[in-house]
């Protein structure tokens, strides 16, 4: 078991702490009694922590619970498989919501490929 780790009814749990950040109201979060940030700066503290910890290697049914710094009450709580898998929709009408999380992809459009010698296109006038 990970020192980090707790366990509740025979499994293992972690809990996260969620302290605001003033300057960009967002939050940074660490693992409870460490003093090291597990994510930095985020809208969703509990959901992309979770992705975090399976990036990290954490098993997906360990128990992950988050509380607010200074308050001893759990906001939320899940499995981290299970809370890694969501995000928060905030559409322009209607309910904020859980949705299924999607990645977005590195890069939003088709980078240019950079012509060097290797990659010329060869036509019949000879190269471009």
């Amino acid at each position: 078991m990970n020192p980090l780790q707790q366990r509740q009814h025979g499994r293992n749990m972690i809990v996260l702490v969620a302290a605001p950040n003033p300057r960009r109201f967002t939050f940074n979060v660490r693992i409870e009694h460490s003093d090291r940030f597990l994510v930095r700066s985020t809208y969703q503290p509990f959901f992309d922590s979770a992705r975090r910890l399976l990036d990290l290697g954490h098993d997906p049914e360990t128990i992950l619970v988050l509380k607010h710094e200074g308050s001893p009450t759990e906001a939320l709580k899940s499995t981290i498989g299970a809370a890694g898998r969501l995000t928060v929709k905030e559409p322009d009408r209607g309910r904020i919501h859980f949705a299924q999380w999607k990645a977005f992809p590195s890069s939003p459009v088709t980078p240019r490929v950079r012509r060097t010698a290797e990659t010329r296109v060869q036509h019949s006038g000879g190269p471009l």
